[in-house]
């Protein structure tokens, strides 16, 4: 608030230090948190990949298996099933 006060002494790296000293516990905590936050999200992104290159992986094993599928009824359900997950 008295900025022009505390630079007439030239105590701002004081002031500075002094803010990331009060702010210190509090990025600590933040960070963690956020790491884990981070953590949990590229899980579920990676479990959600995963299921999708299973169906597709899978899908194309039929399609190789079975001659009477036609592809265009295979990727119809398979998109089906991925939309309605979501």
């Amino acid at each position: 608030m008295n900025f022009k006060t505390v630079q007439s002494f030239g105590y701002e790296h004081l002031i500075v230090e002094k803010y990331k000293e009060m702010l210190a516990p509090i990025n600590k905590t933040v960070i963690q948190t956020n790491i884990k936050i981070g953590l949990a999200f590229g899980m579920s992104q990676f479990a959600m990949y995963t299921c999708m290159a299973a169906m597709f992986y899978f899908a194309g094993i039929l399609l190789e298996n079975i001659d009477d599928i036609d592809q265009e009824d295979v990727f119809k359900a398979l998109f089906a099933i991925m939309f309605g997950a979501w």
